[in-house]
Order: structure tokens, then sequence, then C-alpha cells
């Protein structure tokens, strides 16, 4: 019997979320400000010698790294100030209460890949990364979806960082199915009940200004809701206008029929491995990621016009909000930085007096909007290290690989909002999940939540689970010699993350299985597990069900079932990622190359013995009947009449002496079949009697 519980969880005013998306008074035509002609992407970037890096410079788009005069208007052709109504752009980005900001903080030695240079821990003065010479600048248009903009340029980035494949991900996939996916199965339909989905009439009328932020991005890909290639849903399908959910379900229906909901999780092409979560103060932390991974998705507090705004410099592209008091709401992604990028570019060239505060020192990163490219340089813009919003909010890379053929085992089908922890012991938190398989499957990898930087994680597998997460057998593999039977992973950053285990760990269809995560913080701090609940805020409703002897946590010496934690109701955001076992290692295989013989003149059983290529606890469990000659046989106990008996000891078939006695001379083929649908077969011969010698009768005594 299943359960949902309503809590406040989100304590978002609706001043504060409805200020973020006020309506677009113009959106302006590709072709009617015409912005600089200057690329702020050095064109030879990208190159694949590593040791050119320390040498690499993005082109300045003001003077090379000259300061400007407070009072001039530069020569650099910038947004030019329209005689019409003033452009207006879309935001859409809410901020995450749920993280700890201080959490954030990572604290350990700089970690760079190698380079040619052989000086490793010092990162240049500039830096764009590759990636942006290959993927384009996007635009949201009219819609509050910067949120699924930035996560999904982040994504595509670090992949081409790694692989060198370019990737364009559907934004709308993630923005429609990222807030109204409940009731949409999921490939093992286990969350199918879970989800979001926007409660008020106004939003339900508007449906994709609902906005969103990086916490959801990350928990809803981690579910497997993508992410899907543009060209699976693609942004342009949308008309400019407002979508209540009928109209645009209706749109989706005439797109791709009846059956669009697969493009939820059915038709994920990539599943997100990593969200990595640093603190925009952590300059280091944020070039780091830059350098060696991709762009940084990131939020920071926007003005949607050019000309009105008092935080941005139209004339060289830079912003610089020196108001802490203001809220993040929008979304971006930076791509580079210019730790030269003069302090004197934030100036207001509408303000010869230079009334408005700039920053202390130089120093910028450079950023890709989702606004088109009538916005900034062609796109790009600088924001200052020292922007006081952007200091203060989360910034996050995400990481995707292929899908391939992995379904998720999960029970938290929604955004974790949670912290669960052990009482009695604040510098250590356990949790676990109980799952039963559906079909023969590996479990490849695990997936888990830090809520701390620098945290330490454990990861157990038991299988034959009974009532509790570790009342089993802890997976391990003696025959390729490994002896651990835990795996342990050092997570520098807050976010989403998934571990591939060391080895194979196959399960048993209908068989119980857990997956215990075990975390501590590197340096002793209190540390607390990651967990979601039904709940009811300000702008989005949650369902996450739970139900009876799904969900654990270690509490004061004993596990406590949180469907029955009172107050709580959480499920622990704990994920095993799974594939089918291939045909062949469900097969059963008979043991011995040579075909035994029966010798009438030496009688005796004949023992046969089959084994599975995996799980081969499963051999004797699921074995059916034997067959001899097509011939089902009569399976008896060593005492009693009958024809053969089993054994277990991978699978042990044993013909009895008097029934091999009554078979003619010559081959036999002995079948075994299993419940599974399996067979294995083996030949076995009967020899003849040898005759006897008979003396012939002379009469001679």
């Amino acid at each position: 019997m299943k359960k949902q519980n309503k809590i406040i969880s989100l304590l978002m005013s609706a001043l504060i979320v409805f200020s973020l998306f006020s309506p677009v008074s113009v959106r302006a035509e590709e072709n009617g400000t015409d912005p600089t002609e200057e690329n702020p992407i050095n064109e030879t970037l990208g190159s694949e010698n590593e040791g050119d890096k320390e040498t690499e410079n993005i082109e300045n788009p003001v003077t090379e790294g000259d300061e400007l005069p407070a009072d001039t208007n530069n020569d650099v052709n910038g947004d030019e100030e329209s005689e019409e109504e003033e452009i207006s752009f879309s935001f859409g980005y809410i901020p995450d209460n749920f993280i700890n900001k201080e959490n954030l903080l990572v604290h350990r030695e700089p970690q760079l890949r190698k380079s040619n240079s052989g000086n490793e821990d010092v990162l240049p003065s500039s830096y764009t990364v590759s990636s942006e010479s290959k993927i384009p600048i996007k635009d949201q248009g009219y819609y509050g979806t910067c949120w699924a903009f930035a996560t999904l340029a982040s994504a595509e980035s670090t992949y081409y960082e790694k692989t060198q494949k370019e990737l364009d991900l559907s934004e709308l996939q993630l923005a429609f199915f990222g807030y109204h996916n409940q009731g949409v199965e999921d490939k093992l339909n286990l969350i199918k009940e879970d989800g979001l989905c926007i409660p008020y009439e106004d939003f339900k009328t508007n449906l994709l200004q609902s906005g969103g932020n990086f916490s959801i991005s990350a928990s809803m890909l981690a579910q497997g809701i993508g992410a899907v290639s543009e060209k699976n849903m693609p942004y342009s399908i949308l008309d400019q206008n407002y979508y209540s959910l009928e109209r645009f379900q209706n749109l989706l229906n005439s797109t791709y029929g009846s059956n669009y909901n697969d493009k939820c999780y059915k038709e994920s092409e990539y599943y997100l491995t990593d969200s990595d979560m640093m603190l925009g103060s952590d300059i280091r932390s944020i070039k780091e990621a830059l350098y060696k991974n991709g762009a940084v998705a990131v939020s920071y507090y926007a003005i949607g016009s050019i000309e009105s705004n008092i935080y941005y410099n139209s004339k060289t592209f830079a912003y610089y909000c020196f108001d802490g008091s203001q809220l993040a709401n929008h979304a971006v992604t930076i791509v580079g930085w210019d730790d030269n990028f003069s302090k004197e570019n934030f100036k207001d060239g509408k303000d010869p007096e230079n009334k408005k505060p700039i920053p202390e020192n130089n120093g910028a990163w450079l950023v890709k909007n989702s606004w088109g490219e009538i916005y900034g340089n062609k796109g790009y813009f600088w924001l200052s290290y020292e922007d006081k919003v952007l200091a203060s909010q989360e910034c996050v890379q995400y990481f995707v690989e292929p899908a391939e053929d992995l379904r998720i085992y999960q029970y938290d089908g929604t955004y974790p909002d949670k912290y669960t922890h052990d009482s009695s012991n604040p510098k250590k938190v356990e949790y676990g999940n109980i799952y039963v398989a559906q079909e023969d499957e590996e479990i490849k990898k695990v997936g888990y939540y830090t809520t701390s930087a620098n945290t330490r994680t454990t990861i157990k597998v038991y299988r034959n689970v009974k009532t509790a997460p570790d009342d089993g057998k802890l997976f391990i593999n003696e025959e390729a010699g490994y002896t651990d039977k835990t795996c342990v992973s050092e997570d520098t950053y807050v976010g989403y993350h998934t571990v591939n285990l060391p080895e194979k760990v196959c399960i048993g269809e209908g068989e119980k299985f857990s997956v215990v995560i075990s975390q501590e913080n590197i340096y002793n701090n209190d540390i607390k597990g990651c967990a979601s609940t039904s709940s009811y805020g300000g702008w989005m409703e949650m369902t996450d069900e739970a139900a009876s002897g799904q969900s654990f946590l270690w509490e004061s010496g004993e596990w406590e079932d949180l469907y029955y934690s009172e107050n709580k109701y959480y499920t622990a955001s704990v994920k095993a990622y799974a594939s089918v076992t291939k045909a062949e290692e469900n097969s059963y295989e008979p043991q011995g190359t040579t075909t035994p013989d029966f010798d009438p003149e030496n009688p005796g059983t004949l023992t046969f013995i089959f084994k599975r290529a995996v799980l081969d606890d499963l051999t004797f469990d699921r074995f059916e009947d034997a067959f001899v000659d097509e011939r089902k046989l009569e399976r008896k106990t060593e005492e009693e009449k009958g024809d053969y008996w089993a054994e277990s000891g991978s699978l042990k078939i044993i013909l009895d002496e008097n029934y091999l006695k009554s078979l003619k001379p010559g081959e036999h083929t002995l079948r075994v079949s299993f419940t599974d649908g399996e067979n294995a077969s083996v030949k076995f011969r009967t020899l003849k009697e040898k005759e006897k010698y008979i003396p012939p009768v002379t009469g001679i005594e």
C-alpha cells in the first residue's frame, strides 16, 4: 500500500516567481538590430596540441585589454539603440533554496589535466572552450526555458570536449517533461505515479513560462528523462505564443502521434552521468572545470533589455550587477574567461559621471546566452568575476553519455529536496533502496547525490536480500580474483554522480537486491544524505510515493523504513543502472568434453553437471525437467524409485544405474529444461554386454 504526504518544501513567494516572467514587449527580428561583426571566440582555439593551452587567448571585443575612458563612446559596434520600442528578452530561472551554498565550497589541491607544457598547476590568463567553435548560439524565444538551454549547452560542450563529437540536444523535451512528467511510464514502471506538475491555473495556461533551475535539470536527467536529440523534439515546432497544457499536448499529438509520451523516458538517447556543482565565487574551481571539461551553466540577475539596463554596457558587452539583494532569474553558460578584461569596461557609457559601481578588479567570464545573436556580441557577453548575484549562486557542469540499453532502478521520481541523516552520528550517513529484478540483468553502475563537497562515498550491492538492505549476500566475484566487496568514490563536488561498478554484479529475475550508500566528509564535517518526498510549493507540485520495504535510513544502530518514518516519508535518492543479460550469458552449459559411457560390465550411475554462464546459483533453482531421447524422466531421491535425481552445485543430474540398464545400447541424448525457457543437452552411450564364453559339449568327461 502506497501513500502520499503533502508538505511545504519550497517557500518561494509568489512575488518572486512572477517577477521572473514579465511579459516580453517586443521580440526583435534577426535583422532588426545589427550587433558587432566581432566574435569573441578565437577561431584558432580548439587546437589538438594540448601544449598550446597556456598561450591561447580569447579575442577581446573591446581594446585588447586596454582600459576604456569613462566618458567615451567606443568605436566598437555594440547593441545599437533602436528608435522603435525597446527589445525585451525572456528569463525563466528560479533560484534553488534547497542547496546550502556553504557546502559547495571545494577544499583540495588544484588538479589539472596534464599538458605538454609540463606546468600542470598554472591556468592560462584567458581561455575559451574548444566546443564553442562547433556549437552555435541558440534562442529560447518567448519562453521561460533558459534553465534548459543552459543545462544542455553545458552537456553538449562537455561531451564534445571528451569525444570531439557534436551534440544538439532538445531543450523543449527537457523543459516540457521536466515539469510535467507525472503519469508518464518510465522503462521499468517504478516512478510512473511520481513527478512534477505546475499547479496554478496561470501556469497551466502559460506552460513553457513555468521556469526551472539546475537542480530540477539534474534530477530529471538522472531519472532518464532525456536527453534526446534536437531532431527528436525540435524547438522550432513552437509558434512564439502562449501554450496551455492542452494546446501543447495537441501540438505534440499532431506532430508525433498519441505516443509522444515515449519521448519522455523510452526514447532517451543520453543519460546524465554527473552534475558537478560549484559556488559562483569559487573562481578557481569554475576555471578548472572549464579547462578540463567544457562549459559551465550559471545563473545571474538579468534585466531583459539593452538600453535601460543599468548593469549592462552595450558598447563593451560587459555586465556587472552590483546589487547583491537581487535574485538570480536567468541561466546562461560560461564558456571561457579573461583575467585581463578591464574593470573599466563595466562602466556605463550613458553615465559620464560614473555614479554606478564597477568591480574592484579586472577579469570576466565569457558567457554564452540563449537570446540569439541579437544580444551582445553575436550572442556572447562578459560577466564580471565579481557579479554580486553570480557569486552567491550554484554553477553546474553537466556530463552525459549514450544511454545504450540501460534501465534505471529508482524510487525517487522527483526533485530531491530533503536531507536524511543519522541523528546519533552527524559525521556519517548511510541509506539504501531494495529493488526486485524484473529480468536477468547486470548492474553496471550506481547513481546517488552528494550534498556537501569533498564527500567520500562507499557503495555496496547486496543480492538475495530479505527485509533489510544489508540482509543478503554482498557481491563478490571470486573467479575474477576480486575480493573488495565495496566500491569507494571521492566526490569533489556537490551534485549527482554515477559510478561504474568494478566487476559484474548479475541478478536474476524476481530476485531482491539492494544498493547501500554510505557517505562521510573527507574533512570530518557533518554530512547528510539526499532524498525526495511529496511536497507542494509556491510554483510546483511534487508527487513522490514510497512503499513499505523500499527505502531505508541507518538510524541509531538499525535500519529505519522511511515509509514509516514519522514526519518524513522520504524516498532515498539511490539508483541502479542495469542492462538485460545477453542470450549467451543466460545459457546453461554442460561441463566436460567427453561423452561418458555406461558399461553393463561395470555398472554404476552417470553424473552430468550443467552450469549457467552467469548467475550459476540460479542453475539449480531454475531446473525444471530432464529428458532422455525426449522421454521425460521420473525424478527421485536416492532412496526412492525413479530414473534420476538432481543435486545442487551448479546442477548435477545423476542417472540411476537400473534406468541405464534399461536403455538400448548406443548413443543417447540427455536434455535438461529450465523455467526460463532455456535448454541444455549432452550425449552419452550405453555399451553392449559382452557375450559370455560357453564351453562346447563333447561328451568327454
